[in-house]
């Protein structure tokens, strides 16, 4: 049904002029807040990002003031997790945080909850909450935000990247993320490519993406209107590459091959912790280490979600 839904939607008049990026689309339930259920309730996410929180505990070793920039930090659920985690660290007297989102909704959201969380921190910390389109802000202000005395640069992006339009603008994106000298950058992408003016193929991988999706939102032990509401999300993923032209689409997925190329290009340098993804078990998905270099989370054979490491 949805797939029909998109078709007969892709050459409407309704569908001209309609660009504009799927967290700012008037859906009955925004897609921040379904993103919300993803991040809280979606086995693929929790773990990935689990996993990136490990990677980097294990990198700043004995790190004083961690600076953290967040790439999509929408309304914060990740990062309250990771402040809780780094609140058990020994060696962490401060942390300052940078939040950029496109949804000044969110941003009140986050600001909200950060400052609520603030009390509960045995450490210091400073945030700063940027509404912008993170492939448009302003690199020399964010760099202006980034205290000197910091030990640890941390950049993160999750379920971010791929709402960029432009290839040349995720390139430029890297090279500028490169240019603040993270010690640590970690992505965690949708597993499929989109990216493609080819029709036939678009809808081909999507199709495989997306159903593969469904099925294993199935199969989870949650509540049926938590499953509704995790395929709501994804069916307005679907819909996008579908019924919409190439200028007018926002949910171009790449290959965690593809996001390592445009990466490396800037100067970074992929790596896998294999000895972790070994021992973790998750519910009918595998884990597969793509040529060593990134992370898949599988499931029957088709990749959902890619992990990726980076550092300079």
């Amino acid at each position: 049904m949805q797939l029909e839904n998109a078709l007969l939607s892709r050459n409407s008049d309704a569908q001209k002029g309609s660009a504009q990026n799927t967290y700012l689309k008037e859906f009955e339930i925004p897609q921040i807040k379904l993103f919300d259920i993803l991040a809280n309730h979606f086995p693929l996410v929790l773990e990935s990002q689990q996993m990136a929180h490990e990677c980097l505990l294990r990198a700043m070793r004995d790190c004083q003031h961690l600076c953290i920039v967040d790439l999509g930090i929408g309304r914060s659920v990740q990062m309250q997790r990771l402040l809780q985690i780094l609140n058990r660290v020994p060696s962490i007297k401060k942390v300052t945080l940078i939040g950029v989102d496109i949804m000044q909704q969110a941003l009140v959201h986050s600001e909200q909850l950060l400052t609520y969380e603030k009390k509960y921190l045995r450490y210091a910390i400073d945030f700063h909450l940027l509404h912008d389109v993170v492939e448009k802000m302003d690199f020399a202000h964010l760099r202006s935000l980034i205290p000197s005395d910091h030990d640890f640069l941390y950049i993160n992006a999750s379920l971010t990247l791929h709402h960029v339009q432009q290839g040349e603008e995720r390139d430029a994106l890297f090279r500028n993320c490169k240019g603040l000298s993270p010690n640590l950058m970690t992505l965690i992408e949708p597993n499929t490519s989109t990216f493609t003016n080819d029709f036939g193929l678009r809808v081909e991988r999507a199709i495989e993406h997306f159903y593969a999706l469904y099925d294993y939102t199935h199969r989870l032990p949650l509540q049926e209107e938590e499953k509704r509401s995790l395929k709501t999300f994804f069916g307005n993923d679907f819909y996008d590459p579908i019924a919409h032209a190439d200028e007018a689409r926002y949910e171009k997925l790449e290959r965690g091959e593809e996001w390592i190329a445009r990466a490396t290009h800037a100067g970074f340098i992929p790596f896998v912790e294999k000895d972790p993804v070994a021992l973790r078990k998750i519910e009918n998905i595998d884990l597969c280490i793509d040529d060593a270099q990134y992370t898949s989370f599988c499931y029957k054979g088709v990749d959902l979600l890619s992990l990726i490491h980076l550092h300079q």
